[in-house]
């Protein structure tokens, strides 16, 4: 496999979106545009946008009587906010990626799976049928083995209905399960999704890079 340079992403706190009142769709603050009118995906009141240049970008609600700490206070780290944003950030993350996968060649980044080299293998996702696959969210899709799962995403071949690949995303939880037999999958950083979509380059381009964090292609010369 051709070796790439490394890639590291970095960690970063679960960012609360807010519900954008033109498509309806959720959106960080970093993405936001300022002319349109956002709403919070708690108590649905509306939502100042702050898109300054000190501070990082954030939403943040008007002084209203019944506070709702969803954005800010000291009771927004409660686990039913906390739960409520990496839910709506994860179902988003699900409909970007989505997007790519249907609209853009993906060039795939995967490290060592011995972890005692900085190694990169590199691998391409791509609609090699259009006309025939179809990109589905939480398809249900039975293993060898006889087990049944729901990723994510799935690649499904319409004809057959063979899962040609499925595509998982994470915040904070990875996948626990370790293998998935006769399966091609994936699982991405859900904030590297968000900034790949988002990115102002982004319809321009035909291909977009994503770090896989799944480790089960050995690097030769560390077998040997």
């Amino acid at each position: 496999m051709k070796s790439i340079q490394k890639t590291t992403i970095k960690k970063i706190d679960i960012e609360r979106t807010a519900i954008d009142q033109t498509t309806g769709e959720d959106a960080l603050a970093a993405y936001a545009i300022s002319s349109r009118e956002y709403k919070c995906p708690c108590c649905e009141e509306s939502l100042i946008l702050r898109k300054g240049e000190k501070n990082r970008h954030h939403f943040a609600h008007y002084s209203s009587e019944e506070k709702c700490e969803y954005y800010d206070g000291p009771n927004m780290y409660d686990s039913k906010y906390l739960a409520k944003a990496e839910t709506r950030q994860h179902i988003q993350g699900k409909k970007y990626l989505k997007k790519i996968v249907e609209e853009k060649t993906i060039i795939v980044s995967r490290p060592c799976a011995t972890g005692q080299c900085d190694t990169i293998h590199e691998f391409v996702i791509n609609r090699s049928n259009p006309d025939n696959e179809v990109i589905i969210i939480e398809h249900p899709t039975k293993l060898k083995d006889g087990r049944n799962i729901t990723p994510d995403l799935a690649k499904v071949d319409q004809e057959t209905h063979e899962v040609k690949e499925v595509y998982e995303i994470y915040n904070s939880s990875r996948t626990l399960e370790p293998n998935r037999l006769n399966l091609i999958w994936f699982e991405f950083n859900q904030q590297q999704v968000h900034e790949r979509y988002h990115d102002p380059s982004y319809n321009t381009q035909e291909t977009v890079l994503l770090t896989c964090i799944r480790r089960n292609i050995k690097c030769r010369w560390c077998v040997r």
